[in-house]
């Protein structure tokens, strides 16, 4: 039985005179013109926070250790793909300290 991730919702939602998806609500321009606005949740705040903890982890000592006889494209993938979890794992616990106040 798989667990729902907790996201923390929408970071930047908002409204936009682009096509996208969800609601949709209509507004008069400067000129008096009605257009369209689509209604955009934009990225999920978990995928913030952990797009803010990969950038902070990039910034420091970030030696890739190749294993014997590994290609070096083989080590940066295993390199960043372990940063990435870390991340996400940052972002959960953000996310849990947010919901119990703990900000």
């Amino acid at each position: 039985m798989s667990s729902i991730i907790k996201d923390g919702g929408p970071a930047f939602p908002g409204f936009q005179q682009t096509e996208g998806c969800g609601a949709i609500r209509y507004v008069y321009g400067p000129e008096g013109q009605l257009h369209a606005e689509h209604y955009d949740p934009g990225m999920t705040l978990r995928d913030w926070f952990a797009g803010q903890a990969l950038a902070g982890f990039s910034v420091g000592d970030n030696a890739i250790d190749c294993l014997p006889d590994e290609p070096i494209e083989k080590a940066v993938k295993r390199h960043w793909s372990l940063l990435a979890k870390t991340a996400y794992l940052a972002a959960d616990a953000m996310i849990a300290a947010r919901e119990k106040g703990n900000n």
